[in-house]
């Protein structure tokens, strides 16, 4: 990351002083007035340096991948369209592949920033301790390994759960949703078996909703949509072998099946492990847009909004 960062500030600055603002792109200075508050140049600043750092490859992956299609909980809105999905457990077979060679591109994972294990809701898979066993065997130089979950289910998990997350070093990150769970007992029982637990954001915040809308014609412009989407090159996503930019793009089958839709997913979308001559080829890949990226409304998603359970409404995703 410190790389990355000296690399950006090479080819990209910004100077400012009460009157005048002066930018500094691949070592040539443009000079300009200031027209805008210090407050509103901050905005600016932040956001063009935020799309310009999208673009730019990562010197680790960061990954995360649905072992479950399905859900306990069904939010509205959902990006991996979980409360639409039909219910599905990832096959172990596939997914030790998958992992080993993973493993091989990222030299055991020393050059994963994070994998996450996700759904859906991930504690509903049966074989769950299975999927970590592997998950740790195969990267063993991985910091950041974790379950995403929306806790539900961790009061009742067996005592060979907490084994498995102790002995293979796996933290349980909580999303917290406006329902009514025991998050004290909960760490209780996490530290009783030395378990690292932690928030999503972080343990104040409780979950809200949002929408994503999307364009059945994908006449949307698939750069900008990049530039401004909050999921590209941030929630990278492995399925079956192959890794995309966002979420909404490998979950969109769900969204066809059950609304009779055929939103088109490409073999351009996604870029498969088992072809990738190197991490560097995939870490370049998913800094890119992709064609599906004129699916999405980026434009008027909406964040924030109360939370609340699925009516399975198409609405929530047009």
């Amino acid at each position: 990351m410190k790389n990355k960062k000296s690399f950006f500030n090479n080819i990209f600055e910004i100077y400012d002083d009460t009157n005048h603002i002066t930018i500094k792109f691949l070592g040539i200075k443009f000079h300009k007035k200031r027209f805008v508050s210090n407050s509103d140049f901050l905005k600016l600043k932040q956001d063009l340096e935020s799309k310009i750092e999208k673009t730019l490859p990562r010197t680790k992956l960061k990954l995360e991948i649905d072992i479950v299609d399905h859900c306990n909980l069904n939010c509205r809105g959902c990006d991996h369209f979980s409360p639409i999905a039909k219910e599905k457990f990832l096959d172990i077979e596939s997914f030790k592949k998958d992992i080993e060679r993973l493993s091989y591109l990222t030299e055991k994972g020393y050059y994963l920033e994070k994998f996450s294990l996700l759904g859906g809701e991930p504690l509903l898979h049966p074989e769950i301790c299975k999927l970590l066993k592997i998950t740790r065997k195969a990267l063993p130089f991985a910091n950041n390994i974790s379950i995403i979950t929306n806790a539900i289910l961790l009061p009742s998990m067996g005592q060979d759960f907490w084994d498995t997350c102790k002995e293979n070093s796996i933290t349980i990150f909580i999303t917290k949703y406006p329902i009514k769970i025991d998050y004290k007992k909960i760490e209780e029982i996490a530290a009783n078996n030395s378990v690292k637990i932690d928030y999503f954001n972080n343990k104040e915040v409780m979950k809200t909703s949002y929408k994503l809308p999307l364009d059945p014609e994908g006449k949307q412009d698939a750069r900008n949509n990049f530039l401004n989407c909050h999921h590209a090159n941030f929630c990278i996503p492995l399925k079956a072998g192959r890794i995309y930019t966002c979420t909404v793009a490998p979950s969109i089958q769900h969204f066809n099946e059950y609304y009779n839709y055929n939103l088109p997913l490409t073999e351009y979308d996604s870029i498969d492990i088992y072809k990738a001559k190197s991490l560097q080829e995939i870490l370049t890949f998913v800094s890119r847009p992709i064609p599906f990226c004129s699916y999405c409304k980026v434009k008027e998603r909406s964040y924030g909004n109360e939370w609340g359970i699925s009516k399975k409404e198409i609405g929530e995703w047009m």
